[in-house]
């Protein structure tokens, strides 16, 4: 079965502003789009890395999401969502990614995580920095959508 990326945001109850959590969310979205697309191209993967919405749920939003049927296939889609995940733990230690040194840090440990979550026919990953880093700032700006007291 593929993994399942669900993406939660707990906002403040009677919250100024409620479109910036939708617009949070969306950024979400899009965020790990282009960084699941990131993940596909630095393997030679060159289709379009799109997701389908499972299911959204009240209460706080959340969103679940997975790869588009037919797209990925599942040994890639749980190396990509495994990789990921290990990039996402890391970057909750770290409180900004300001410089190129930095972005290169962890794409090396996302090449590092990604060859090992993927089977040893496939080539060796190389992660484009470039759009790594465009896929970071969006991360970023649906964070600063976030407000103190609210957690993704």
């Amino acid at each position: 079965m593929n993994p399942e990326l669900s993406i939660k945001i707990d906002y403040l109850k009677d919250r100024h502003n409620p479109e910036e959590v939708f617009e949070a969310m969306a950024l979400y979205i899009n965020a790990y789009r282009d960084f699941g697309q990131v993940l596909s191209n630095s393997i030679g993967i060159k289709a379009d890395f799109n997701f389908q919405l499972n299911e959204i749920k009240s209460g706080s939003i959340l969103s679940k999401l997975s790869v588009i049927p037919g797209k990925i296939d599942e040994i890639l889609a749980n190396a990509f969502y495994n990789s990921g995940d290990e990039l996402f733990r890391e970057l909750t230690d770290i409180e900004t990614t300001d410089t190129e040194e930095q972005v290169e840090t962890l794409a090396v440990n996302l090449e590092t995580a990604l060859a090992k979550n993927l089977p040893q026919q496939i080539a060796d990953p190389n992660i484009d920095r470039q759009n790594l880093s465009f896929a970071l700032e969006k991360f970023s700006t649906a964070n600063q959508k976030i407000k103190p007291n609210e957690s993704v």
